[in-house]
């Protein structure tokens, strides 16, 4: 795919949410403070920061995510979703290759869904939807939401964007796009390239696909977070807390947690330097202890030695293979010059070259100050030795950080499906215009390319569309990329409630009553919302042909047949929208006997 002037990022995991949304980046980067979240989710449940500053815990917003977490279905293409983890709920599953479809045919995925080679799926996942269970970290909507997962990397790691093409159209995708939603939203990540100059990224860049920029627990952009006039939102991506590690399974790289240690070198050397951050495992890893002279790059002179190498010029297989190839035991990759100094980063093996006939050895990465450092006393101690310890643990394990708009992507997409679960009545494009409408700014006052419109906020956009309902509309008000954007004002409705009779009428009698409502805005007349019931009283009896509307004519009118069947006084209340903007009518009418005249004055 060639796009003048652009990348296109081939490798990136996406995601779908339907009611529906997408979402897509490549490997994720860190910071080295651990950040506001360095503590939490190992003996008690707690919020992560990036959850908190997206309002997902607004009271209104948990009672949201319980009332109608079966209104929105979120499609996770990634590396596949550790099933044995406890934050996921019953109503998590996903594609299984080589599955028989409804029709007979068999399911386009390579890969099981419940097979995460990578610890990626499962951390993004766990941003959107971790339970509210008492252990760990919640996510944006934490009480039980539908999560559909494709496996479109396997154990390589890698994928082309045709593998999201056939995802997105597996069929049971589609199949319960169009028997249990009605549209769909595609978000996408802004990419990470900014410090190698890198302005455009797709599918993010793409019109018709939400672009979502990473900031910090302060709000400032993440220095990896590409700025760009197709950034439309901004979301928690910095040292981003979710639910990896967090459990035992097999299929999952992260039960080992290394850790480098010295075992004899300069006493200038400071142990915990190779501590914080913590070394990350390369995919692929044997799991084991390993201890040996560490060497710097020199494929002539590896023999029972550890490699240290720095990432560049080729891949991280060919790296290791070079390293194996020359005798050594075990390799440690550290950041290029131009990454930040803590930054660390993930990577694997495969790809690209033959792994060797003994295996895999223990690989893990480190940061370009943890790197640098070894390096520089290498030489002045030739000889120095280290270990690594990358063996399984069956202990508690922490949970661990990411960075990238790859994890801003997933708190956005959750803020979404959140706030569209309470407003199906909406059209994709709506909800967009919704929440760009109540994005809180940041930066330059008004659009700017670094943040979009700025930070998603659930409980905003959720109290936006109660006073703002939506018509379902493909075109709706979006706020432009002009810095002096003002949301909307709400539309001015009034509403009668009127009945086909003056004075009082028989038991028995029906009555029609018809809702008249006229409006500034011409796109909300039609009367869609409209019900009609009779006031909380216990001495009003009347009984309606239906409490729903009959007929809606153009002129915004609906009309409602009513039978009366007692005396008294009777009255219906007429409601046209939710929350703020929320319109109401009364109509009374007075009922008496069952003749079929009124009585006469000297009665």
């Amino acid at each position: 795919m060639a796009i003048p002037g652009a990348i296109v990022e081939e490798d990136v995991p996406v995601y779908l949410l339907n009611r529906k949304i997408k979402q897509a980046e490549p490997a994720q980067s860190q910071a080295c403070s651990p950040g506001p979240d360095g503590a939490i989710g190992r003996t008690v449940e707690e919020v992560p920061y990036g959850i908190k500053m997206v309002q997902a815990v607004d009271p209104a917003m948990i009672q949201v995510s319980k009332s109608f977490k079966s209104k929105v279905l979120f499609c996770v293409i990634d590396t596949g979703l550790d099933n044995t983890n406890f934050e996921f709920s019953e109503n998590t599953f996903g594609c299984m290759p080589k599955s028989l479809r409804a029709d007979g045919t068999i399911t386009s995925c390579k890969f099981p869904w419940s097979k995460d080679w990578s610890s990626h799926g499962t951390h993004t996942s766990g941003s959107i939807a971790a339970l509210r269970n008492n252990r760990g970290i919640v996510g944006v909507s934490a009480e039980g939401s539908q999560l559909f997962h494709y496996n479109a990397f396997g154990p390589m790691g890698t994928f082309s964007m045709s593998d999201v093409i056939v995802a997105v159209t597996e069929e049971a995708v589609k199949t319960l796009a169009q028997e249990r939603f009605n549209d769909m939203l595609l978000i996408a990540a802004a990419g990470n390239g900014a410090q190698e100059g890198a302005v455009y990224s797709y599918p993010a860049a793409w019109p018709e696909v939400v672009s979502v920029a990473a900031v910090d627990w302060s709000g400032k952009r993440a220095a990896f977070s590409q700025v760009n006039d197709r950034n439309d939102w901004a979301a928690p991506g910095v040292q981003t807390l979710s639910t990896v590690p967090v459990a035992s399974a097999a299929s999952s790289s992260y039960n080992a947690m290394p850790s480098v240690g010295l075992v004899n070198g300069p006493s200038s050397l400071d142990d915990s330097l190779l501590k914080t951050p913590a070394p990350r495992l390369l995919g692929q890893s044997k799991t084991a202890r390993i201890t040996g002279q560490l060497m710097d790059a020199d494929w002539a002179r590896q023999h029972a030695k550890i490699c240290l190498m720095q990432r560049g010029d080729n891949t991280f297989c060919s790296k290791v293979v070079n390293c194996v190839n020359g005798g050594g035991i075990a390799a440690i990759i550290y950041g290029r010059d131009d990454m930040d100094d803590c930054e660390t980063f993930d990577g694997s093996m495969q790809g690209g070259c033959t792994k060797p006939s003994a295996g895999w050895p223990v690989g893990i990465t480190v940061t370009k100050a943890q790197g640098q450092a070894l390096k520089e006393k290498i030489s002045q101690a030739p000889s120095m030795s280290i270990s690594i310890d990358a063996r399984k643990s069956s202990s508690p394990l922490p949970l661990d950080f990411m960075s990238g708009t790859s994890m801003a992507t997933p708190t956005a997409a959750g803020v979404a499906g959140l706030v569209w679960s309470a407003h199906t009545e909406c059209s994709g494009p709506e909800l967009r215009a919704a929440m760009s409408w109540t994005a809180t700014d940041l930066g330059t006052p008004g659009y700017d390319n670094e943040f979009g419109h700025g930070l998603v906020q659930a409980a905003a956009a959720h109290k936006y569309l109660q006073a703002n309902p939506c018509t379902g509309t493909r075109s709706p008000a979006e706020p432009s990329k002009d810095p002096a954007r003002q949301p909307p004002a709400a539309p001015v409705r009034t509403m009668q409630l009127l009945s086909n009779v003056t004075n009082r009428v028989h038991v028995g009698s029906v009555v029609r009553f018809t809702a008249k409502v006229t409006s500034l805005d011409t796109a909300r007349a039609e009367v869609k919302d409209l019900s009609v019931r009779l006031r909380p009283k216990p001495t009003y009896s009347m009984a309606c042909g239906t409490t729903n509307v009959v007929k809606t004519d153009a002129a915004g009118q609906a009309v409602v047949h009513c039978t009366i069947v007692s005396p008294g006084t009777l009255a219906l209340e007429g409601r046209i929208g939710r929350g703020q903007g929320m319109v109401k009518a009364d109509s009374t009418v007075v009922a008496y006997g069952r003749a079929r005249s009124p009585p006469s004055p000297s009665a």
